[in-house]
């Protein structure tokens, strides 16, 4: 079939791999490899709920930091920790690598 006559969808499906033109396998090959690629978790110590506010302000704060902007990660993080320190319910915990004291 000509391009001119694919459709809109058939037209960015071909758009995909070379030739831009024409609709291949290796077209069909790209659309599988991008539906495979999705979100990388988040690292074990920041579980966050899929989708939850929390996660989108971790992983925000992660983009900024990796793109250099460590000041405006650090700032989204400190009002993070702040609101989760307001809570009734939370709790100080000791470090583990904390040193520990001699009494005797």
């Amino acid at each position: 079939m000509p391009y001119s006559k694919y459709s809109k969808k058939q037209k960015r499906l071909a758009a995909v791999a070379p030739p831009r033109k024409k609709i291949t396998g290796a077209d069909l090959k790209g659309v599988r490899k991008r539906k495979k690629k999705g979100k990388k978790p988040l690292p074990k110590g920041y579980s966050a709920p899929a989708g939850s506010s929390r996660e989108k302000q971790l992983r925000r704060a992660a983009a900024l930091y990796k793109a250099g902007d460590k000041q405006a990660a650090y700032r989204i993080r400190r009002k993070m920790e702040e609101k989760e320190r307001a809570k009734k319910s939370f709790k100080t915990k000791k470090a583990k690598y904390s040193k520990k004291s001699k009494r005797g």
